[in-house]
């Protein structure tokens, strides 16, 4: 499997999970918050050196993703949630 079909069927993993999310599946969102964990803390450490500030931001954003699933469409999940940490690490 090459690499653009592996990401392809994990977006469809990711988006599978968000959906369920935006259903009220709280267990669906926990998975794929663990799923995308590690990716968005590596893409974090581009901006900060400050480990505790990630955690503490992708917590922040995964509550508010949270708060906001019902209103959020998207459409490739893992690059939703690294613009949104970003702007989020930029603001404060």
């Amino acid at each position: 499997m090459n690499k653009k079909q592996r990401i392809v069927e994990e977006n469809t993993v990711l988006l599978d999970l968000w959906h369920q999310s935006q259903a009220g599946d709280s267990v669906a969102f926990c998975h794929l918050a663990d799923k995308l964990y590690r990716t968005i803390f590596n893409y974090a450490v581009h901006f900060t050196s400050d480990r505790e500030f990630i955690k503490d931001s992708i917590q922040e954003l995964m509550i508010n993703v949270w708060e906001k699933r019902q209103k959020i469409e998207i459409q490739f999940v893992t690059i939703y949630f690294l613009k949104s940490l970003r702007n989020q690490l930029l603001q404060e």
